[in-house]
């Protein structure tokens, strides 16, 4: 005969309760491990509640032992399948995907079997009138169960803190209330129902079971605050519940046709609302969890890019240096050859070792470009600004390439270059003198390279009435479409059309002068009529004295 004490009732509750709460939590997300495992986890719970209602409600020795075994056989599920829930939670694809992490639930079944034995944990029961039951152990083997719940207990909350040092934000949150939940409703079931019995104190042995609400309790305000296991999903399940068994009492109490009725239409509604709203959530959970993990995503793939970018930088800038020694030492003997240092050499040793110079000085100039682009984005390039007189930068500069050229090869015979300045005015300018040159000797590089015949012309004019100073070099050279035009100035920004007439540019040059020139406030562009007809490259820049400066 069943026996409804208020011991027994709030017992068969806990555990009804924890059955439908696991059930909800299963449904939520079905494809989630650790949703699985904690529906399992809870499952086996109420199995042990509802357990401990018929061992208390049961008459006579034999029905007393069965239900007795059935209870402890529970008992020995629940951390297991904690386990499972301690491994999977939040997401953990590794667990259990190989066949030796199945050996860790080995003890589990071996405990579960000799709970079920004959006499084996479970000897007797003594029943005594108006007293709580008392359960008669096998003491060694009793021993070697209370071992392999707790340490199946210490282990499960050994994984859980070290997840919870190991992440942040909401799924610490979630951990915080899991661990303190479930360590109080555990520590309350070892007392009362593993160490008390020990000494053969039974009195107890229901208020376990009640230490689970402080479980439920704790990790049901988890779901509402802190999002645990779907809160939307789960949310609209219980609301519907509540709903449709309030609207179910109603029908069933209804003492009128009409009444019923009135009940029977209302519940159908309830059932058809309920079930739309259920799905309408769980599209809009599943789709929140697509965005959520794309914009995961998303984050990472920024940090891998950042991180990627972080040493592609570093790998140039130490590449570079390691680079400029050896080639400067090329240049360098290349040019002693060439003034006769090492002796007279034949014309055909002197050709061959003006393309080697000319070739270490285009590698000295394209990784020096290098090293300013890893400068420009790590934002360590650094200025040193000074008067000078801009005029006699630029003169010292058309000097030097119209010297080689002439000296160079045949295209100083039909490429001339010019430079025009007012010997009047004053060109003073304040900035970083190494870094202007850098850009003015790129701007003629550059249209020399493209310039197969012709002129380069470089003048040097003032713009009074905005405090200015304008560089102008124009040339006669292939021209620029309006394709190479937009991308000019850009990182390794070269058109196939540029490519195609000088294969050995590395595109950095114009970027890094544009850099340079915005970081002296000025303004650099180009200009052309067309592919055939020439460019016109101009850089802006404030003189000294200017508030423009």
């Amino acid at each position: 005969m069943l026996s409804f004490d208020i011991q027994n009732i709030l017992v068969l509750f806990v555990g009804s309760v924890g059955i439908i709460y696991g059930l909800i939590v299963r449904s939520g997300n079905k494809k989630n491990k650790a949703n699985t495992w904690f529906f399992l986890f809870v499952l086996s719970v109420a199995f042990w509640s509802i357990s401990m209602f018929f061992f208390r409600s049961a008459e006579g020795v034999s029905g007393s032992i069965f239900w007795a075994k059935i209870l402890y056989l529970s008992a020995t599920i629940i951390p297991a399948c904690f386990l499972g829930f301690s491994y999977a939670f939040p997401e953990d694809e590794v667990f259990l995907k190989s066949r030796k992490n199945y050996l860790i639930f080995l003890p589990f079944i071996i405990i579960a079997i000799m709970s079920l034995l004959p006499e084996f944990l479970v000897k007797s029961i003594n029943i005594i009138p108006n007293k709580e039951k008392e359960i008669i152990f096998n003491k060694p083997v009793y021993v070697l169960y209370s071992l392999y719940i707790n340490i199946y207990f210490m282990l499960n909350y050994i994984v859980l803190i070290k997840k919870y040092f190991k992440y942040s934000g909401i799924i610490k949150t979630q951990l915080t209330y899991i661990i303190t939940g479930t360590l109080i409703s555990t520590l309350i079931g070892l007392v009362t129902n593993l160490l008390l019995p020990t000494f053969g104190i039974f009195a107890l042995n229901w208020v376990g079971q009640v230490g689970l609400i402080v479980m439920l309790t704790t990790i049901f305000y988890a779901i509402l605050k802190h999002r645990l296991f779907n809160i939307k999903i789960i949310a609209a399940e219980i609301l519907t519940f509540i709903i449709w068994i309030a609207v179910l009492v109603q029908f069933i109490l209804s003492k009128t046709a009409q009444e019923k009725f009135i009940g029977f239409g209302l519940l159908l509604f309830v059932t058809i609302f309920g079930i739309f709203l259920i799905r309408s959530v769980l599209k809009e959970v599943r789709a929140r969890e697509e965005i959520e993990e794309l914009a995961e995503r998303l984050e990472f793939a920024n940090l891998r890019l950042k991180q990627l970018d972080e040493a592609k930088s570093d790998f140039i800038s130490i590449a570079s240096h390691q680079l400029r020694t050896p080639l400067t030492a090329i240049k360098g003997y290349a040019s002693m050859i060439l003034e006769g240092s090492f002796g007279k050499v034949s014309a055909r040793a002197h050709d061959a070792t003006d393309k080697i110079f000319q070739s270490a000085q285009r590698l000295v100039l394209i990784i020096g470009d290098f090293l300013d682009i890893s400068h420009i984005e790590q934002g360590t390039m650094t200025y040193e600004f000074t008067d000078f007189d801009m005029r006699e930068l630029v003169k010292e500069l058309a000097d030097e390439f119209s010297a080689t050229i002439e000296k160079s090869s045949d295209k100083a015979k039909i490429l001339k270059i010019s430079f025009e300045a007012d010997e009047k005015e004053n060109f003073s300018v304040n900035a970083d003198r190494n870094k202007i040159r850098q850009v003015v000797s790129n701007l003629i590089d550059n249209s020399i390279k493209y310039t197969p015949k012709g002129f380069v012309k470089i003048s040097l004019s003032k713009i009074p009435e905005f405090g200015k100073i304008l560089l102008k070099i124009e040339d006669t050279g292939i021209g620029i479409n309006s394709e190479t035009m937009s991308a000019l100035f850009k990182k390794f920004g070269r058109a196939k059309s540029l490519s195609s007439v000088y294969a050995n540019g590395s595109g950095l040059g114009l970027y890094v002068a544009k850099e340079i020139i915005s970081a002296h406030k000025g303004k650099i562009w180009a200009e052309s009529d067309g592919e055939g007809k020439g460019s016109r490259f101009f850089v802006e820049m404030g003189v000294v004295g200017s508030l423009l400066v």
